[in-house]
């Protein structure tokens, strides 16, 4: 189960149609590929979450009126300039993901993903002696799954 999804949201997944399943199976409600939807597609959202990076002017305008969308990545110096504009145009904004979030929310984070039993898609582990291996595969075959390194 997505975060999402235990809060009672529809979730609504767009990956390479061989991820179908994988998208599917933490609550997506509908898949899309990639390849071919168009965010138009898919409809007004109140939340989109990118991972890509690519057409996030798209993406935005799919949004409701105060709606947020966060990235993940910043392919190019286009994608910074649209994060940006977002921030005093409109009331759809992009907001870039910082990684440093207080520690009381970390807890509370915990405390919701144990409670409701959200869970991660685990491809593969790999012991960080085999951090090579685990680059490769990550390279090869895209992601379809998260590549855990232990220490």
């Amino acid at each position: 189960m997505s975060i999402a999804t235990a809060m009672g949201g529809r979730v609504v997944g767009l990956a390479s149609g061989r991820s179908a399943d994988l998208v599917r199976a933490p609550g997506a409600s509908e898949f899309f590929d990639y390849s071919s939807a168009k965010a138009s597609d898919i409809g007004p959202a109140d939340a989109v979450f990118d991972t890509v990076g690519t057409q996030l002017s798209s993406w935005r305008g799919i949004l409701r009126r105060g709606g947020r969308m966060t990235t993940v990545a910043f392919p190019s110096p286009t994608a910074l300039a649209t994060i940006a504009l977002s921030q005093v145009h409109g009331s759809r904004r992009i907001r870039a993901f910082a990684g440093e979030p207080p520690i009381g929310h970390l807890a509370a984070l915990t405390d919701f993903v144990e409670t409701h039993g959200v869970r991660s898609a685990i491809r593969e582990t790999f012991p960080l002696e085999k951090i090579q291996q685990a680059h490769e595969a990550f390279a090869g075959r895209g992601i379809d799954g998260e590549l855990v390194i232990t220490v």
